[in-house]
């Protein structure tokens, strides 16, 4: 896994503020390492029926972060663990905050991020204050189909939600007053398939740096690429999802094994991924955000 030091090395050296500030760091982790991650998750999935893990997208399986198969993961591999340790540690957050944010925060994150003592900490969830019998019970019922869920379970399970949101804005307004700011890491662990593509878009306004990291590479002509686009509109306000005739193709970034991408989330970061057309490719990657305690 690199150090820190040649990850700042490689940040800097990558680093492009157009069409949005994005740097691109390869052997972010090693081939090896990549192989041993598929491996060491195949462990947990495969005991499972893969039909249980949600799909969308067109041939994207997705196991996020709230999923205890995803956990488990994480508990029983020392490469998972030593991988989001070292996304979740301070020192790697300071450093994207340099490099990747500096200088450039527009309005938006400026009104969130500037002046602000930042710190790295899970999102704040009432888990903790109710018993593990009910906070296993509602976890069960996140993970299920609506369908399969009573009455009774869709009713406690939403009032759960709703109390979990309610407590999440009442941290981040105690650190709005306090003049702190909460980070924290989401991610997925996603396998795509041929079908696999994403309409062009940009993520939600929480999420502060966006980050891919690729465990497998693919042939240039499978798809599955990161593309970045440029929008050809200067306003205030941009579209979550925007009309075609208002962007263009910037840059293109194939899948390679222990490839990073990291960007930040401007309100104009435009991105999408190209169709996948080889049905004997899959594309292993991890998707996810540091991201404000508000979403």
């Amino acid at each position: 896994m690199i150090s820190m030091k040649n990850l700042a090395e490689k940040a800097k050296e990558s680093y492009r503020s157009e069409p949005y500030p994005h740097i691109v760091i390869d052997n972010f982790i090693t081939e090896e390492e990549s192989a041993l991650l598929i491996s060491e998750a195949s462990k947990i999935i495969s005991t499972h029926n893969l039909k249980e893990v949600s799909t969308s997208m067109g041939g994207r399986r997705v196991l996020p972060y709230s999923d205890n198969r995803l956990k488990t993961i994480i508990k029983k591999s020392l490469s998972w663990r030593n991988l989001v340790d070292l996304l979740n540690s301070k020192e790697m957050v300071d450093l994207l905050l340099s490099n990747v944010v500096g200088s450039n925060i527009d309005i938006d994150l400026k009104r969130w991020l500037g002046s602000k003592t930042i710190y790295i900490k899970e999102l704040p969830t009432i888990h903790k204050f109710i018993s593990k019998r009910i906070s296993k019970k509602w976890k069960h019922s996140l993970n299920s189909n609506v369908s399969s869920l009573s009455s009774l379970n869709l009713i406690i399970t939403g009032i759960l939600n709703i109390l979990d949101d309610i407590y999440r804005i009442f941290i981040s307004i105690f650190d709005h007053i306090t003049g702190h700011r909460r980070l924290s890491l989401l991610f997925d662990y996603s396998i795509s398939k041929k079908g696999y593509t994403r309409e062009i878009h940009r993520d939600s306004d929480s999420r502060v740096i966006v980050f891919l990291l690729y465990l497998n590479s693919l042939e240039n002509n499978v798809g599955g690429k990161l593309e970045i686009y440029k929008s050809l509109n200067n306003k205030k306000n941009y579209d979550p999802i925007p009309k075609l005739g208002n962007i263009k193709k910037f840059r293109e970034i194939i899948p390679k094994e222990g490839r990073l991408i990291m960007f930040l989330n401007t309100s104009n970061a435009y991105h999408a991924a190209s169709l996948m057309t080889n049905s004997d490719s899959e594309r292993h990657f991890i998707y996810g955000a540091y991201t404000l305690s508000s979403d």
